[in-house]
């Protein structure tokens, strides 16, 4: 019997998680037989709806590994679910003058501003 996805509640912070094996052929492209993320809450209602979203976004990053459009990071401190980026070459459509810009995610921001005080 096959058991539903759902939050990881941890046994001692009472934080929920996503935890979430990674697929067998990709799991040497990431390093990793498993992914956590924390949910950042003690609610669980909160962590239903938060544990959707980021299984969404595990999805969508074992996608475009499989693809090899996704940025992988050397840093052992990386968390591929905080901010997968597609980093293919551009296309005419994708145009650098293009008015319309993907709107920057907190994470993502926060990953940028990490990195400039290094």
């Amino acid at each position: 019997m096959a058991l539903i996805a759902q939050p990881f509640r941890h046994p001692d912070s009472g934080i929920y998680y996503l935890r979430r094996r990674v697929p067998d052929d990709i799991r040497q492209v990431i390093g990793k037989t498993e992914i956590r993320r924390s949910l950042n809450t003690r609610n669980h209602q909160q962590a239903k709806a938060a544990f959707a979203i980021a299984y969404a976004e595990s999805e969508r990053f074992f996608h475009q590994v499989r693809s090899g459009h996704a940025c992988l990071s050397p840093s052992p401190r990386f968390n591929p679910l905080s901010s997968p980026i597609c980093t293919h070459a551009t296309t005419a459509s994708e145009d650098k003058s293009s008015p319309i810009k993907k709107p920057l995610r907190l994470s993502e921001a926060f990953l940028g501003y990490v990195e400039s005080l290094a």
